[in-house]
């Protein structure tokens, strides 16, 4: 429930995490979500032009002032001039010059002018003008404006009474994905102020490690992180002469569809290029093939010295840097090397995938704050070759003459940014894009936080609470004259999923900034209500800081217990439902048919929580046509969903708080918008701005909604939000509310475990058969709570007379209630004996009486629900008593409005009996409905027990006689202890058409209560009807009794299946309880575990303002470090079985697990809920970051173990027998049976033959699943599969293990003692050799004198040679290698002379005897590599393979030592034929050994070689092979020949490709991690 509706989730993927914003019933009558999609992911031309805009808005210290004027910041010649923005909407420059827009408020010390002024003011004054004129325009205007519903919140009539609270004073904080600070209607407020105060990335995905110092040159440049020369402005002030440098790659920071836009862009100016670099080669092989000259290219991309088929070995010989290309220059490339260019640039187009730009990051000092420059010239590709014209060539000559060389970016253009809260400046990487960002500075410049958004949901959000169109009033937000502070807490890394660290770096920066109002459109199902870290810091928020705080409850409906953490689970939030009116389904959604009347939207999420509170605060319309970014290449979108409906809530309140204001009332940071003392007095002088006497009136003075149904409450909370009356409620409280008091309500007592086992509650919920069996008493306890800081006195004022009203006959409470400071018990009592089957609510309410227009100060919700039990129902059992047939009762066909209806009416019950009746036998534990009449918008609810021992249910839907396809949401809900709604829930979305079926099987838990809840969607117009049939079935396993091992009485006990392959089979007893079924077992292993211990453990306190905590508090992390070697390529998920699938409900702030490569590439990051990744063999590392403000509890988590679970490729199939003696003896596997109710059986599960376990099964733990009933309509096997564990045996011993000590087979006979002592002396002297190193001087000196020593003693040792050889390559360093070079060649001549070659190639070319494995058990193989020419012939055969193997081994590498020296010397020596022959002839004598083209040890060489031979396009195939394998991680050496590539695809004139390949080497070599 936590994705972007464009971005993640699914259509009908439920168990999805997504954010609650737009619902995520995905239906083909929904014309709304459609149109967002589409628009979202559109791809539109641009032009390939720089446009980094930089703006700037300040604001005067008048609030009247709304004057704004702007002006560009001239480029340096001859870069073209800039346009200006002055308004949203117009479109942005196509300069290559970023450009500097400045809006300067008059009478703030600018040369703003006075007309600009003017006009500004004139805007201000527009809305009121505009309606009074009444124009064409704005009557068009106004049809629309249920498109922003505000008249249904009251908004509207408010605004009619004070114009002037229009949300100004009022800071809403919205924590989203971010908001766009260029979208329109953002940009200032009715009173002329900056719209948004602040933006900030409290995720961290934009930071920029920016921990590099570079030093200017004195040509005024730098080198960037990425490696590129940048030119600084020398207009820049830095006295400390310290540049930060970092660099981030973009694709990293943009939303999915600005990536996918980008992305086609850049593509089109990559095919240009490519078609033109595919001409020219094609050209040169056509004219070769003639034996002609080639033509040259036309086209500016590709150089005539391109097109020229020498053109390579020409410039490598023109410039003196390979000697071979000089004597194929004058020949040219071959036939056969042309053609193979061609087909290469055709093969390696076929795996295009952009990498996308770079952004170089600058940060300095000037004196007075951090700035910062960007080089986005990456968005705008060079594809240009080595031909340019005579300006550009002078050009570039002049500048490397300055010192920085050619192409040095945009850096010295770009208008430096401070931090958004200081300057309020923002920028655009370019024109094409239109993504805005603002920057922000941490660690002295250290950390640099690119901030952008990572979705257009939070902009959306930011519009409906308080965009601002002067000149369309009907389109603004709810409080236009609110400012907003943008907090992101979508993680850009996590396709904008939320994580706990962004959530408290928000909180605690509202805190910090004094905000009046948080909204946050995020959720997701948690296992318990009201309990975690995050909720806990949430409410002190609250309760200590005076935010209100409003969230949406979730898109998760129609079930019951659906609301989503935080908004629908915590006391502290209101969480808001989704209503949809009949304006705004015309407007908005452009329904084809007015809604006769409003309704709650289908998805919208219902409550009770788990521990009975209702969820659902009260409603606000759950859709709007808002702002959106840029980016999206539009102003405005729909979009519907609880997210819509909070900020709708969010913009009502902060009308009330600037109402309140404006009354002289102090908000959370005692701030008052009156200046009239008079006002002021009136607020009695006290803070009586508070969340609790705000939640107190809203939810007073809602409209109530759903008439008497059951669900009403849950469905809608206390109704629909009326800004007007909450207002006016407070203004009539304000005397008599004091002191301020929350009055918190816990239950404890009576049955009701589905809130877990002593967890705290907060009302009654009775939902599973035991629970509503009988009369029940409860302990209410109630505690009025006061801030932290109230004095005593406010303490002794706290005493409420209160009048206990119960609103139903079966509760039963006291009557009266005198409630002091430290609470006060009493009993409730819940008799749910009489009602009929189905869902009951009923309230016990707190009533002063002398002020009862105040409402209930509190109440203690209880909600029922009595299922029905298909063996104990009244009606079946009276059927078959009367020998007659009849279905379970079914639920009525409505409740009035638009509500649904949960309850069960007698009249109905006969109806569905009797239409059952005339259908015929009701099969045993079936529930038959129907048939049922449906409405849009209608729901219908029916609970039922699930039978002991049932596993699954299937269900058929059959569709009756009506018009056209209707859409149905389909749910069944079980809730069971500590376990996510989600978890445990089937939920569809289907359209049926007239007389259709549809079927489905889902598991379930027997002896649990399953909601069955049926819904025609909202916007699927006309009525309908319905018939369904819900069937139980169950089959169980379990280890039979007396069985011994782990898998025996602890599985029995309910611990699971653990199938051990060492113990052999695992018998297991089979059940069916319920009805015949059809048994066909089938077990098989799907996934391979392995855990890991971490290998480094530190906790470290967070310095960073970001997470500095209120009072003082400094918030620590715990990262753990881990190192792992994948054998097995494939899909992991990573996983942290201690945290995992715990968000708001954890005890921990965060967790973050992210996992790298061998070269530090990121390839995953993941959070609460892992996805897989693929991972080749290799190998990888991984980080894993928990945090608390606890250090003692992160010292305890230092052990925690990473466990990756690789899905197998194919499932492994395990073997089930039907007896012990098939077991035992490998035979037949069980086959197919029947088995009736109440029938055993027995199984032996396992163990799986060795060979057909993974090959990297040994020190893992496998899972799999036993599947044994069949579906009892069509094929297949049931959803209810039993899992387990299986532990593979240990491996087979070595068959030579244990036989050389009885062997009698002849050793070599032992050497004199003398020779054996002086082999012993060389051997620890060259020990020694090996243990000095070389980048010590004085060991360095020790290792020369030893190995000279060590020469003249053993000359031939081979072992000697090779480590001699070894250091003498590894000592030649920089320039001293070269005179190294001809010593390198010589050891590694000393090494092969030391090999007899001819005697190693007819030995190995010999085909291994038979009996090798025998003679092999009858003596040890050496270790030490022999230098004789032959064995000994009492030898093993296993000896002598071993020796020649060491000695093949030596004479490779000697062969590449020497092969890559002869090429450096080459290299040294330009033109020498000798040292190209030498090159020549050492490659044909290495390629005699090894394929060297195939090979990845020798694939760089091969290519130094073909390249030096003038064969480039061979030796790109050879580095493409080392750079990019499918299945295993790049090579040490990759990094390396990256290079040599893009030199290669740069001689050939493809600087395209040369552009391509470096920016795949940025991610694929970065130079560190990045930050967490």
């Amino acid at each position: 429930m936590r994705a972007s509706p464009a971005v993640r989730t699914p259509a009908l993927n439920t168990s999805s995490r997504s954010r609650l914003g737009s619902s995520y019933a995905r239906v083909a009558t929904s014309v709304t979500r459609q149109k967002f999609r589409t628009a979202a992911c559109a791809s539109v031309k641009c032009s390939a032009v720089h446009n980094a805009a930089v703006h700037s808005t300040s604001s005067s210290s008048s609030s009247n002032s709304t004057g704004a004027s702007s002006h560009p910041l001239k480029p340096k010649p001859p870069r073209p001039q800039q346009q200006q923005q002055q308004q949203q909407g117009q479109s942005a420059s196509s300069s290559k010059a970023p450009i500097a827009q400045q809006s300067v408020v008059a009478g703030s010390g600018s040369s703003s002018s006075s007309s600009s002024a003017a006009g500004s003011r004139d805007m201000a004054q527009r809305p009121a003008a505009a309606a009074a004129a009444g124009s064409s325009l704005g009557d068009a205007l106004q049809l629309f404006a249920g498109a922003m519903p505000k008249s249904e919140i009251g908004a509207l009539r408010f605004l009619e009474q004070h114009p002037n609270c229009d949300g100004r004073g009022v800071v809403v904080a919205i924590f989203d994905t971010g908001v766009d600070p260029s979208a329109a209607g953002l940009q200032v407020t009715t009173d002329g102020k900056p719209k948004i105060i602040d933006v900030m990335d409290c995720t961290g995905s934009g930071d920029v490690d920016t921990s590099t110092i570079a030093a200017a040159d004195e040509a005024g440049c730098i080198t960037g992180a990425s490696g590129r020369r940048l030119q600084l402005n020398h207009g820049w002030v830095n006295p400390s002469g310290q540049w930060h440098v970092g660099c981030r790659r973009l694709f990293e920071l943009f939303p999915k569809p600005l990536q996918s836009r980008v992305k086609e862009q850049r593509k089109k100016a990559f095919e240009e290029a490519q078609r033109a670099a595919v001409a020219a080669a094609a050209a040169a092989a056509l004219a070769a093939a003639a034996k002609a000259p080639p033509a040259t290219s036309s086209s500016s991309n590709t150089s005539s010295d391109a097109a020229t088929p020498a053109a390579p070995a020409a410039a490598a010989a023109a410039d003196g840097t390979n000697p071979a290309a000089a004597a194929a220059a004058a020949a040219g490339p071959s036939k056969s090397e042309l053609e193979a260019r061609l087909t290469y640039l055709q093969d390696s187009f076929k795996s295009y995938d952009d990498a996308g730009p770079v952004v170089d990051c600058v940060v300095w000092h000037d004196g007075s704050t951090w700035r910062v420059a960007l080089d986005t010239s990456d968005m705008y590709p060079d594809y240009s070759s080595s031909s340019s014209s005579s300006d550009e060539k002078d050009e570039e000559q002049q500048q490397q003459q300055q010192g920085c060389g050619r192409r040095q970016g945009l850096l010295a253009d770009f208008t430096p940014l401070a931090d958004f809260k200081q300057e309020r400046q923002y920028g655009k990487f370019s024109g094409q894009d239109g993504c805005a960002y603002a920057v922000k500075v941490y660690d002295e410049g250290n950390t640099l936080c690119i901030v952008v958004d990572a979705g257009a949901h939070g902009t959306h959000v930011a519009g409906i609470v308080a965009a601002h169109f002067p000149d369309d009033p009907a389109a603004n937000g709810m409080a236009p004259g609110a400012q907003i502070i943008s907090c992101k807490i979508g993680d850009s890394r996590l396709g904008s999923m939320e994580t706990g660290t962004g959530l408290v770096r928000a909180l605690a920066a509202v805190m910090e900034a004094g905000a009046d109002i948080i909204n946050m459109s995020y959720g997701e199902p948690a296992s318990r209500a009201d309990v975690g870290r995050a909720i806990d810091i949430a409410a002190e928020t609250v309760h200590k800081a005076g935010v209100i705080f409003v969230a949406s409850a979730g898109n998760a409906g129609p079930a019951l217990s659906t609301v989503g953490a935080p908004g629908g689970t915590s006391s502290a939030l209101l969480g808001i439902g989704a209503y949809v009116s009949p304006d705004l389904a015309a407007a908005g959604h452009s329904l084809r048919q007015e809604l006769q009347h409003g309704q709650q939207y289908t998805w919208s999420s219902r409550g009770p929580t788990h521990d009975g509170d209702i969820g659902v605060a009260l409603s606000a319309p759950g859709g709007a046509i808002a702002p959106v970014p840029g980016w999206t290449l539009q102003k405005r979108q729909l979009m519907n969903g609880t997210s819509m409906a909070s900020p709708c809530a969010a913009g009502g309140i902060a009308l009330i708080l600037s109402g309140l204001k404006a009354h002289g009332a102090a908000g959370p940071n005692g701030s008052s918008s009156s200046s009239d003392p008079a006002a002021a007095a009136a607020g009695t002088g006290k803070q009586w701005i508070s969340p609790n006497r705000v939640r107190r009136a809203v939810e007073a003075t809602c409209q109530p909604l759903g008439g008497a149904a059951p669900d009403a409450v849950l469905t809608y909370g206390r109704g629909l939000l009326q800004v007007d009356a909450a207002f006016d409620y407070l203004l009539k409280s304000a005397d008599v509310d004091l002191p301020d008091v929350r009055y918190d309500v816990a239950v404890s007592g009576g049955p009701g475990s589905s809130a877990g086992l002593g967890a705290p509650r907060r009302g009654v919920y009775m939902r599973q058969p035991h629970e509503a069996a009988g009369p029940a008493s409860y302990t209410v306890s109630v505690t009025p709570a006061l801030h932290e800081d109230a004095s005593v006195d406010d303490k002794l004022a706290v005493e409420e007379h209160l009048v206990l009203h119960t609103n139903a006959p079966w509760l039963s409470a006291p009557e009266l209630l005198l409630l002091h400071h430290n609470g006060r018990t009493f009993e409730l009592r819940v008799d749910p004996t009489a009602l009929l089957p189905g869902l009951h609510y009923g309230e016990v309410l707190a009533i002063n009486p002398d002020q009862e227009w105040r409402g209930p100060l509190f109440r203690v919700p209880v909600t029922v629900v009595k299922p029905q039990d298909l063996l104990q129902s009244p009606d079946i059992d009276a059927a078959a008593a009367a020998g007659a047939t009849s279905a379970v009762e079914q639920p009525p066909t409505g409740f009035g409005g638009a509500a649904g209806g949960a309850g069960v009416a007698a009249a109905a019950a006969a109806a569905g009996a009797a239409a059952a009746a005339a259908g015929g036998d009701v099969p045993p534990h079936t529930l038959r409905l129907g048939p049922l009449t449906l409405q849009p918008g209608q729901e219908l609810r029916h609970f039922v027990v699930a039978p002991a021992g049932a596993t699954w249910a299937e269900m058929v839907i059959r569709g009756g006689s009506f018009d056209t396809p209707k859409v149905y949401m389909i749910r069944a809900t079980q809730l069971l202890p500590d376990v996510r709604f989600s978890d445990s829930e089937y939920r569809t979305t289907l359209t049926l058409s007239p007389s259709s079926e549809y079927s489905a099987a889902f598991k379930v838990a027997g002896e649990a209560t399953l909601e069955l809840t049926l819904s025609q969607f909202w916007s699927s117009l006309g009525s309908s009807s319905l018939e369904v049939e819900l069937s139980f079935h169950g089959l169980a396993a379990q280890p039979a009794a007396g069985v011994l091992g782990v898998g025996g009485p602890a599985a029995a006990a309910g611990a699971g299946l653990l199938l051990e392959g060492a113990a052999g089979p695992l018998k297991l007893l089979v059940e069916c309880p319920l009805r015949r079924q059809k048994v066909k077992p089938e077990a098989k292993l799907t996934h391979a575990n392995l855990s890991i211990k971490p290998k480094e453990a530190t906790v470290e306190p967070l310095l960073d303002p970001r997470d500095c905590l209120p009072g003082g508090r400094v918030a620590y992390r715990l990262v753990l470090t881990y190192g792992f070697t994948v054998t097995e390529g494939g899909k992991y998920k990573p996983c942290v079985p201690l945290t995992n699938r715990y968000l708001y409900d954890s005890p921990l702030e965060a967790q973050l697990t992210q996992i790298f490569d061998s070269h530090k590439r990121l390839l995953y990051t993941g959070d609460a809920v892992p996805d897989e990744v693929a991972l080749a063999k290799g190998e990888h590392s991984a980080r894993l970051l928990l945090r608390h403000d606890d250090r003692a509890l992160l010292e305890k988590l230092k052990g925690t173990c990473l466990v990756l679970s690789r899905k197998l490729d194919s499932p492994v199939a395990v073997p089930v027998y039907s007896s012990h003696a098939a077991a035992l003896t490998g035979g037949s596997a069980a086959g197919e049976c029947f088995l009736s109710a109440g029938d055993r059986a027995m199984l032996w599960l396992g163990p799986v033959p060795e060979d057909k376990l993974p090959k990297d099964a040994q020190g893992r733990v496998l899972e799999g699943t036993l599947s044994l009933g069949q579906l009892r309509r069509g094929s297949g096997a049931a959803p209810a599969v039993t899992p387990f564990a299986y532990l593979p045996p240990p491996p087979a011993a070595d068959k030579a293990a244990g036989k050389g000590d009885s062997s009698s087979s002849s050793k070599p006979p032992p050497k004199p003692p003398a020779e054996r002592l002086s082999e012993a002396l060389r051997d620890a002297k060259l020990a020694l050799l090996k243990e000095l190193k070389a980048d010590q001087p004085e060991e360095a000196a020790a290792a020369e004198d030893l190995s000279t020593e060590l020469l003249a003693e053993a000359p031939s040792h081979l072992p000697l040679l090779l480590e001699v050889m070894k250091r003498r390559d590894a000592a030649a360093k920089g320039e001293a290698r070269a005179a190294q070079l001809p010593a390198i060649i010589a050891a590694a001549d000393a090494v092969i002379a030391a090999i007899n070659v001819p005697e190693l190639a007819a030995f190995l070319a010999l085909r291994a005897p038979a009996d090798a494995d025998e003679a092999n058990s009858s003596s040890s193989s050496s270790s030490e590599v022999s230098s004789s020419s032959s064995g000994s012939s009492s030898s093993s055969y296993k000896q002598q393979k071993a020796e020649k193997d060491a000695a093949k081994a030596a004479l490779l590498e000697a062969l590449r030592v020497k092969l890559k020296a002869q090429l450096e010397a080459a290299e040294v020596v330009p033109g020498d034929a000798a040292a190209a022959a030498d090159v020549a002839a050492t490659a044909a004598q290495l390629r005699q050994w090894v394929d060297t083209s195939a090979d990845k040890e020798y694939l760089l060489l091969h290519a130094r070689v073909e390249a030096a031979a003038g064969r480039p396009a061979a030796a790109l195939t050879a580095l493409d092979k080392l750079l990019a394998p499918s299945d295993e991680v790049p090579a040490a050496a990759a990094p390396e020949a990256s290079l040599l590539k893009r030199t290669l695809l740069q001689q050939l004139g493809w600087q395209h490709w040369a552009a391509y390949d470096e920016a795949w080497a940025r991610v694929k070599f970065p130079a560190k991690l990045p930050p967490l």
